[in-house]
């Protein structure tokens, strides 16, 4: 795909360089490609990041010059990278965006805000970014949340958008719906310039759950599965949505967390699934666990009701980390990565700066976790979102630096 860079904005090359000390099965360094120090070009990119076949990285941030920037990095032959901010949102256009960016085949990008918009209560949009032949991006705003009565079509969304087979867009809005607990919404073109959404599922915030806050995954059947932070016990589920021959789909809770004694199996899962090629999936829960501190878990399928969940690692709020908002993602070989909000030991922030970690599976079905990296003084960190797997490296964004050194950075972990 051709890169299309924007001639008109300010153009800074950046990069640092954290080195870590060598530890057994862990990277030797984690580098910062971007770090940013300028509210007014963006600030607090609390989303994770996606990349186009010319490895050139897309973002968001939450704040900025207006009502949050989106953003591209650009590898430079020496090393560096450039960074440019492609677009900047105003409040009609979409307020604080919180989801990674979505590419298509054409080079456009999709993103979701999570307030704002050009009525309806300011409940957030669906945007497209269009690149122009000069180098400038055109925003199109394909759909305004509350847009319906008692915002029924949703409202305020925190994810990102998906696509199927079709062309069409998936997501999920943290409330709106009947029992404004969220729902899960297809945005599909109308054939004259426009989208149509439709409400797949409303979340009723009983024990199917409410206030989606991840987006959803697809497996190769065409159903969707996706988290809920609360329930009817307050922590939780995950589901399946599956579409019916009529049109319409089923919803199915595969787990409620909370589940076990002392709610050892976690609570609140913020972060999106992944999906193994057996059907397994894997996340993150941010609180409760053995130690108050969140884990990482597996869902494996049973040939009828829930399904059995496995925890993989109870982060202990010390070294190994703790509170993690993103979810994780596989390299190529089978090991999980993944980010924590906080914990890895450093004082520089309240209850530690966060890490970066790597889960091993092990012979026995023990996995091991390994502390890639732990953020801490002057960059400090605190990453919201998971990591992105190019097929060599990972990508990943921190939500803030050190008062008075910056506004938070884009990482990269070489494995």
């Amino acid at each position: 795909m051709k890169r299309i860079l924007p001639a008109v904005l300010p153009i800074i090359i950046v990069t640092l360089v954290w080195v870590l000390a060598p530890s057994a099965n862990a990277a030797s360094k984690l580098e910062s490609l971007y770090k940013f120090y300028d509210y007014l070009k963006g600030d607090n990119p609390v989303a994770g990041l996606t990349y186009d076949s010319a490895g050139n990285l897309y973002g968001t941030t939450k704040y900025g010059g207006g009502a949050g920037d989106i953003f591209e990095l650009t590898p430079n032959s020496d090393g560096t990278w450039t960074e440019s901010v492609i677009h900047t949102l105003s409040g009609l256009q979409g307020e604080n965006p919180v989801a990674a960016l979505t590419l298509d085949s054409a080079g456009n990008l999709y993103g979701t805000t999570q307030y704002g918009g050009t009525d309806h209560g300011a409940a957030g949009v669906v945007f497209e970014l269009t690149p122009n032949r000069d180098g400038t991006w055109t925003d199109n705003v394909l759909y305004d949340f509350c847009s319906l009565s008692k915002c029924t079509d949703g409202s305020n969304p925190m994810s990102n958008v998906i696509f199927d087979q079709n062309g069409n867009l998936y997501g999920t809005t943290s409330l709106g719906g009947p029992s404004d607990g969220g729902l899960v919404y297809k945005l599909a073109p109308n054939g004259s310039g426009g989208w149509t959404e439709s409400v797949i599922y409303s979340f009723t915030t009983g024990r199917d759950g409410g206030t989606p806050v991840a987006g959803v995954i697809f497996d190769k059947a065409g159903n969707l599965y996706g988290t809920t932070v609360e329930n009817g016990l307050g922590w939780g589920t995950v589901f399946e949505l599956s579409p019916n021959q009529d049109g319409g789909w089923s919803e199915s809770t595969l787990y409620r967390f909370c589940h076990l004694e002392n709610c050892r199996d976690g609570g609140q899962p913020f972060g999106a699934l992944t999906l193994d090629a057996a059907g397994n999936l894997y996340g993150t829960t941010e609180d409760l666990g053995a130690y108050g501190y969140g884990n990482v878990f597996e869902l494996t399928p049973t040939t009828k009701g829930p399904w059995n969940e496995k925890v993989l690692h109870q982060f202990t709020g010390g070294d190994d980390g703790a509170n993690p908002y993103g979810g994780v993602t596989f390299d190529s070989t089978g090991k999980l990565y993944g980010t924590t909000y906080s914990g890895g030991g450093s004082s520089s922030c309240n209850g530690g700066c966060g890490i970066v970690f790597k889960l091993v599976p092990g012979s026995n079905g023990v996995w091991h976790e390994d502390t890639i990296y732990a953020f801490n003084g002057f960059f400090k960190g605190s990453p919201e979102a998971g990591l992105v797997f190019n097929g060599s490296n990972f990508y990943g964004t921190t939500s803030r630096a050190s008062n008075g050194h910056g506004f938070g950075s884009v990482f990269e972990v070489i494995p």
